[in-house]
């Protein structure tokens, strides 16, 4: 196995590259070594550095000075560890082994693609919720509007049925408010007629708004003839007036089209 033996220096000018080794080296003063130190503390064959079986091992001469990680071998081959500091008198090199350097640097490699594919695909799902939601919710907020159209539609055929139906054969009085509220339904379907394809939020919730107040009293028909025999001498308009207020308390009838001669 290879291995790399990289000098540490402070000395930008002493900086050497790292060295990759395949087979045993020497490391001495004598000129023949694979790494010379020029160092008086430092023997001409100082050590040497050799594969064996699946570790790399250093031995050193009885007298050579030499620390591993900082501390000195008991006895000799020692095994060294990938990243092991290896000091000779006052030379230090880092010992690795470079099929764990290349595993590493795989390794930060592969997370750095990670990191940029979850980048890219954060990136994306940014720009598809800041392109598609409000175009969903716009498409969503149509497609509410074109049926609460469409109830209108069909509550206001079904509603002025509704009133034509009612009895007031045993109340005369009460075909005043009956007429009126058929009144108020014919000026609901006019707009609506005329109006439908400009309808927006607004002036559909008014027409649904007024359709049910007017389906309340359509509904309470019977409660409500007998408490406008005790109003008679009310017009008809104020007594449905009051009626859709009383129906209706958070939307006063002034904002809506109920006897709104401009509609």
């Amino acid at each position: 196995m290879a291995f790399v033996l990289k000098r540490i220096t402070d000395d930008e000018e002493d900086y050497t590259p790292p060295m990759v080794f395949r087979t045993k080296i020497k490391i001495g003063s004598a000129p023949d070594n694979d790494i010379i130190i020029s160092d008086p503390g430092i023997l001409p064959l100082h050590c040497e550095i050799y594969p064996y079986a699946n570790e790399h091992r250093i031995v050193g001469l009885h007298s050579a000075q030499i620390l591993i990680d900082g501390s000195e071998p008991e006895q000799w081959p020692v095994a060294l560890q990938d990243g092991s500091t290896l000091s000779f008198a006052a030379a230090n090199y880092k010992f690795h082994i470079l099929s764990e350097v290349m595993r590493r640097s795989w390794k930060a490699s592969f997370s750095s693609t990670v990191s940029i594919i979850l980048l890219a695909l954060l990136l994306v799902f940014e720009l598809i919720l800041i392109i598609w939601l409000p175009y969903n919710l716009k498409n969503q907020k149509d497609a509410t509007l074109a049926t609460m159209k469409q109830d209108t539609y069909y509550y206001i055929d079904k509603l002025r049925g509704q009133t034509r139906d009612i009895d007031t054969k045993d109340n005369p009085e009460m075909k005043s408010v009956k007429n009126l509220l058929l009144g108020i339904e014919d000026d609901i379907a006019f707009y609506i007629r005329k109006y439908r394809d400009n309808m927006q939020w607004d002036e559909t919730r008014v027409v649904y708004r007024d359709l049910h107040a007017i389906g309340n009293i359509v509904d309470s028909w019977n409660y409500l003839k007998g408490t406008y025999s005790e109003k008679l001498k009310l017009d008809p308009r104020v007594f449905v007036n009051s009626l859709t207020r009383e129906y209706d308390p958070k939307e006063p009838p002034a904002s809506s089209l109920l006897f709104d001669s401009n509609h």
